[in-house]
């Protein structure tokens, strides 16, 4: 089930860490650098990183980019000081610590347990997935959640 267009005048997008790994094998960096200029300039989208790694180590990876310090485009970073992101509390606390209600966000990840977490609490979660042999492995029920193959895809009005 692909669905990509969100009506929303404010949509916040938790995207998780290593899919700025696969990034640099899909051009995935420079799609995201496109967009998220687009989303914060154009339509006020705020976007925060949620990383399995050190909020340092996060910042530093984006600090550096072909396109510059890519941190300027995000509006805060966590890491798992908040919880694992298996676990439905640990949205609950970084929607608290953002002030959002869970019906505005939508969460990009490449791990549809980490999906189903935030699914549970009202988020809108959406599986990034840019390699075929990654939606082959997926479940009956991971099949039917959203999802994308880029960022392009992602569209807001």
């Amino acid at each position: 089930m692909c669905s990509s267009v969100w009506t929303t005048s404010r949509a916040l997008s938790l995207f998780r860490f290593d899919i700025w790994f696969d990034g640099f094998d899909n051009n995935q960096i420079e799609k995201l650098f496109t967009q998220r200029k687009k989303w914060k300039c154009d339509l006020d989208i705020k976007l925060y990183v949620v990383s399995n790694g050190w909020v340092d180590a996060t910042k530093k990876f984006m600090s550096n980019t072909n396109h510059g310090d890519l941190n300027l485009l995000i509006d805060n970073h966590f890491d798992t000081s908040f919880g694992p992101l298996t676990d439905k509390e640990s949205y609950q606390k970084i929607l608290a610590k953002i002030g959002e209600q869970p019906e505005g966000v939508i969460f990009l990840t490449k791990s549809p347990e980490e999906a189903k977490a935030a699914k549970e609490i009202g988020i809108t979660p959406i599986l990034v997935l840019t390699h075929r042999k990654n939606i082959e492995k997926l479940d009956e029920s991971d099949k039917q959640m959203t999802r994308i193959r880029s960022f392009n895809e992602l569209e807001f009005e």
